[in-house]
């Protein structure tokens, strides 16, 4: 009889915890690719691998992401990482949150991978540096995927959604005055755009 209470009982405990625990919002990325990219290029090569990285992290349910072609149309506002004004608009049109630029440089023996981490919501971005020997290319390139994987994870990692909610709430209550455009609350913790004006 004992057992059968012992058993019940940690039956009850681990669905309360597994119903209590808290939910997350999976921040979504993007990257951000040039206008023009030569295919099998080593600039190519390395835009391909990023993209790579993102799309692993997605199907472990660790980031989320936006289709291009719904965010495209407001690139105009990403010309200028320096304007929050700009970061905070393209965050709540599009809830992309982060970004991963990138710029390849070709040195004598090596090239140098500059990437920024750019964080939208919270007006911010790291810049961090990565060279890949020409002369072995293949095994620098598997460690330029871990060293990608390891930094979107530490820079875009989940938040818990009370809090997303509470700061997306906080950034809409701090651009009310902004006749720019127009944003309306939607259910829960998203947005909805009312009008954008181009003025």
């Amino acid at each position: 009889m004992k057992i059968k209470i012992i058993l019940l009982l940690n039956v009850f405990f681990s669905l309360f915890f597994l119903y209590a625990k808290d939910d997350y919002y999976f921040k979504n990325v993007i990257l951000l690719e040039k206008n023009v990219i030569i295919p099998n290029s080593i600039e190519g090569i390395i835009y391909k691998e990023t993209q790579s990285c993102i799309d692993i992290l997605i199907s472990q349910n660790f980031i989320n992401t936006v289709p291009k072609s719904k965010w495209i149309l407001y690139k105009k506002y990403l010309t200028d990482f320096d304007n929050k004004e700009n970061l905070t608009s393209f965050f709540l049109i599009t809830k992309i949150w982060g970004i991963v630029d990138i710029d390849v440089l070709e040195k004598v023996d090596s090239y140098l991978i500059q990437l920024k981490f750019i964080d939208t919501f919270d007006d911010y971005f790291y810049l961090k540096e990565f060279y890949i020997n020409k002369y072995n290319l293949l095994n620098d390139i598997i460690r330029y995927k871990e060293f990608v994987i390891e930094s979107i994870k530490k820079y875009f990692n989940k938040i818990n959604i009370k809090e997303y909610s509470k700061k997306v709430s906080e950034k809409r209550d701090s651009i009310k005055e902004n006749k720019d455009f127009e944003i309306l609350l939607s259910f829960g913790t998203g947005f909805s755009m009312g009008s954008i004006s181009t003025k």
